[in-house]
């Protein structure tokens, strides 16, 4: 197993995949610790492509393989917050903006 890189505090996020079964995947919203295929500096925020395995530390996606550091929480996520994240990536700042107008939605519905 070769490490894309190191992702501190995440979410875990469902989104909707109409490729997935059930119509539904995972993402990890997470901040770059260090990555080593150098595409994104420390500090950044990602939203990895669709999770193929989760065995905690590590996420593997189709082509990276992520460890996890910190905290990790659990989420949906609505299309136009998924499609946000994953076509232009965002700040914290741009992130709970993203919370406070209601695009992520707990499990049980709150």
């Amino acid at each position: 197993m070769r490490l894309s890189g190191i992702l501190e505090d995440g979410i875990l996020a469902t989104v909707p995949d109409r490729l997935s079964p059930g119509g539904e995947g995972t993402v990890l919203v997470a901040t770059f610790v260090e990555d080593y295929k150098g595409r994104w500096p420390p500090g950044r925020l990602i939203c990895t492509s669709l999770i193929e395995r989760l065995a905690l530390p590590y996420v593997f996606t189709l082509n990276s393989v992520y460890e996890l550091i910190g905290q990790l929480e659990e989420t949906r996520l609505t299309f136009e917050a998924y499609r946000t994240l994953r076509q232009r990536g965002v700040s914290h700042a741009q992130l709970l903006g993203l919370y406070r107008a209601g695009f992520f939605q707990s499990f049980d519905g709150g």
